[in-house]
């Protein structure tokens, strides 16, 4: 039996709220629906689909709409800890701590933070008016400044990046992409078929 104090010890801690995250504690969940199950996101909101952003950016969709459907948000085996980001792994007392410095003990640990966004090397990156597209806090700072803008770059031809463009054409803004391989979406597409992308 373990002695430390049951309110903060957790069959299973989970670091990251995101779509990983949340399949995650459901997949737990199905295997065994008694388990201790903590989830930490460092978001405020609740769990929700980072692919549909550029829908909410472009106006297609309402942000109502982005919020993933849980099964255990009523679940008391499971504590949800939106807005609080694990600061301190230590594996040798089995125990993370979160950014109130409240510490939390395990028997597993997962963790499921997903990417960052990567940020290139360039003289004056830290301007106002450049940002970033990652999660929910980027789109309603792009959303916000998409009705005044009237030119937008975008630095990078990937999928993530081609839709973001496509999104902040919504008020008629003039998009230029910037690719650094010979053609969009590079890893994923021959060139003659990035060809017809372009077009």
């Amino acid at each position: 039996t373990n002695t430390l104090d049951k309110r903060t010890t957790y069959d299973v801690i989970v670091i990251g709220s995101g779509p990983v995250g949340v399949r995650v504690v459901q997949e737990l969940i199905k295997q065994n629906p008694n388990q201790h199950i903590a989830i930490f996101g460092d978001e405020p909101w609740h769990p929700y689909n980072r692919v549909k952003l550029s829908s909410l950016i472009s106006g297609d969709i309402k942000e109502e709409t982005l919020y993933t459907e849980t099964n255990f948000l009523e679940n008391s085996f499971v504590n949800t800890f939106y807005n609080n980001r694990i600061i301190d792994i230590n594996r040798y007392a089995n125990q993370v701590i979160d950014s109130a410095g409240k510490q939390h003990h395990y028997e597993k640990l997962i963790i499921a933070t997903g990417s960052s966004s990567r940020i290139p090397s360039i003289d004056g990156i830290c301007k106002k008016n450049i940002f970033t597209f990652r999660d929910l806090s980027d789109a309603q700072a792009l959303m916000g400044r998409s009705i005044r803008t009237r030119k937008t770059v975008i630095i990078g031809g990937g999928l993530l990046r081609l839709e973001a463009a496509r999104a902040m054409q919504r008020f008629t803004t003039a998009v230029t992409v910037i690719e650094h391989h010979f053609w969009l979406m590079f890893n994923q597409l021959a060139k003659p078929t990035a060809c017809y992308l372009r077009k």
